[in-house]
């Protein structure tokens, strides 16, 4: 019997700017104008799950990542800090991209 060797997937990791933690502002998309904090970086996409701060009926917990009505994907050019510009926050822990 011939043993059969599994590859690894092909697609390599996208790079996300934000990272477990921040706080984001959505700025497109279906929640735009809410914001949430960033609970999962997806190893495949460049959309992090996010745990928005209001609740909504059709949103999903990010696999379990959150209660059930407060997750969701987003892409991540959907997204920006956060935190207030110029804030000790916003100078601390912003990606540095947006500095």
């Amino acid at each position: 019997m011939r043993s059969v060797q599994l590859k690894p997937p092909l697609r390599k990791a996208m790079k996300t700017k934000f990272k477990v933690g921040d706080r984001v502002n959505i700025i497109k998309g279906p929640h735009e104008g809410q914001q949430g904090t960033v609970i999962d970086i997806g190893e495949f996409s460049t959309a992090p799950g996010i745990r928005l701060d209001k609740y909504g009926r059709g949103n999903h917990d990010c696999r379990g990542k959150c209660p059930r009505g407060y997750g969701w994907y987003e892409e991540s050019s959907w997204l920006e800090s956060g935190y207030p510009k110029g804030s000790l926050d916003y100078i601390l822990f912003s990606p540095l991209e947006e500095k």
